[in-house]
């Protein structure tokens, strides 16, 4: 019996142009979608890890007399020199990797929430951070140290460091209170050993990072969208949530 030849026919050149020009058109339209989709994913996780930091740290609170964690004592005899005000004054960049937040919350170092799913890994150790969230300084400062004479620093008794109560905070809904301190969403650079990584600080970045306010609630935020901080002195964080003209008891948001 032989076969009809019409059976025999396979496509033509044009057919399979045709075909192949459907499925890259296909795939343009497709890739964008599921690259935004992921990105949007590990914002929302990122998110997530803010919301989470500061429900354990809303915890902290409750069980230490109302004061938010702390690596230094803010007492007088431990800030004698310049180099003790700065320790102490940059510690909330260290607290969320420190043994005296993560024991008594039951938090592991290596903890997911302490690192934001969009930070990709890299070879350079300049570039590697323990966490990917801070506190912020502006609550360990007392509003009396942001007066318009601020006290000397020759009488270290003056300095005006305390650890502030949480319950001090008079807008807690626009108080930012922990923060996403490197932002690597929205990054069209690359994080490899020699890129400029300027622009992945919170303060640099032209995308929002995750933040935690003082009442509880998370969100993205800008960072140009934050009060202007009060920079009284070098030793405090010179960051877009840093010192406002309130203290502890004032806005980071406008």
């Amino acid at each position: 019996m032989r076969i009809c030849a019409k059976y025999r026919r396979g496509f033509s050149l044009i057919e399979l142009l045709v075909v192949l020009g459907v499925l890259m058109i296909i795939l343009s339209l497709a890739v964008p979608v599921l690259f935004q989709s992921k990105k949007r994913s590990e914002e929302l996780a990122c998110l997530h890890n803010v919301s989470q930091l500061g429900q354990l740290v809303a915890g902290y609170v409750g069980d230490y007399q109302d004061k938010v964690p702390a690596l230094y004592s803010d007492k007088a005899e431990h800030l004698q020199t310049s180099r003790d005000v700065g320790r102490y004054a940059m510690q909330p960049v260290r607290v969320f990797s420190s043994p005296e937040f993560l024991d008594p919350v039951g938090l592991a170092r290596t903890s997911r929430i302490l690192r934001c799913p969009a930070h990709r890994k890299n070879s350079d150790p300049r570039l590697v951070y323990p966490i990917d969230y801070q506190l912020l300084v502006s609550l360990y400062v007392d509003p009396a140290y942001l007066a318009p004479d601020p006290p000397s620093w020759t009488d270290p008794l003056d300095i005006g460091a305390h650890l502030q109560t949480f319950g001090s905070i008079v807008f807690p809904d626009a108080k930012v209170t922990g923060l996403e301190f490197d932002v690597w969403h929205h990054f069209n650079g690359t994080d490899e050993i020699g890129a400029d990584v300027g622009a992945l600080e919170y303060y640099n970045s032209a995308g929002p990072g995750s933040v935690w306010f003082a009442d509880g609630h998370a969100a993205f935020f800008h960072a140009r969208d934050a009060t202007s901080p009060v920079r009284r002195s070098a030793w405090w964080g010179a960051g877009a949530f840093s010192n406002t003209p309130w203290g502890v008891r004032g806005r980071d948001r406008r």
